[in-house]
């Protein structure tokens, strides 16, 4: 029989645990025969984040898709299920760009110059258009300050809203949706892409997400947009569905 020493389960130290790897935000395909998921490990102090998007398909063991020396995320399938739109760092640490990785192979391609602070990518049921979340950057104004460390750090002040973009997936063009005191916090596309609902606050702090928030339609076509309601605290993701 083995030893009590022997049978002690061997111990993970902190260079195992970080090299650990970890999955998460599952996307499932259109046919249903492959999902998308994002792979990271713990990164340690100091190094910069790498996250890669893998897939899993029908009767095939999960493998990398993207490059993962950068951080590649929120991955969207095309509605043809031919392309895989994701966000990624690649060109420059401190900001997102939209890419395009075709699923049959090749290298992915970015789509168009929208950068910056970018989130929840989702394509248009028709295949045309992709909406993101973009935070407004930095002005020169403000940039010329920090430079001359005249920036202050006010509470709750100097707001950098989030807005809603569209991206023209074939020409990369870009077009903002949302104006004004608004941060969109999540949105959903209608099921036939002629337009998307969005949850915004009059301000972009986690505080905001408990007073009032309203929920909008808005054309994709642009123009004004319609409130639909208003919850107190502020919903979570909408859904659209036809009736």
């Amino acid at each position: 029989m083995p030893s009590n020493e022997e049978a002690k389960p061997s111990e993970l130290g902190f260079e195992e645990i970080a090299d650990q790897l970890y999955p998460a935000d599952p996307r499932i395909s259109p046919d249903g025969k492959t999902v998308a998921f994002t792979v990271t490990a713990r990164s340690r102090k100091g190094e910069h984040p790498e996250r890669a998007i893998w897939l899993s398909r029908v009767g095939e063991p999960a493998r990398r898709f993207s490059g993962g020396e950068s951080d590649d995320r929120e991955a969207s399938f095309s509605p043809n299920g031919t392309t895989l739109a994701l966000l990624s760092n690649r060109k420059d640490p401190k900001k997102s760009a939209i890419y395009l990785l075709p699923l049959d192979g090749g290298e992915a391609q970015r789509l168009g110059d929208l950068d910056g602070d970018l989130s929840r990518l989702e394509w248009a049921s028709d295949g045309k258009t992709l909406a993101v979340i973009r935070v407004d950057p930095e002005t020169d104004a403000e940039k010329k300050r920090k430079e001359e460390k005249d920036d202050p750090d006010v509470f709750e002040e100097d707001f950098k809203f989030a807005r809603l973009w569209l991206v023209d997936a074939e020409s990369g063009k870009a077009r903002c949706l949302t104006w004004a005191a608004r941060n969109v916090w999540n949105y959903a596309w209608q099921p036939d892409s002629s337009g998307l609902v969005y949850v915004s606050t009059s301000q972009n702090t986690i505080n905001s997400l408990f007073t009032t928030a309203t929920l909008w339609y808005v054309p994709a076509s642009g123009g004004l947009a319609r409130q639909v309601a208003e919850f107190s605290p502020a919903p979570g993701s909408p859904v659209v569905r036809e009736v």
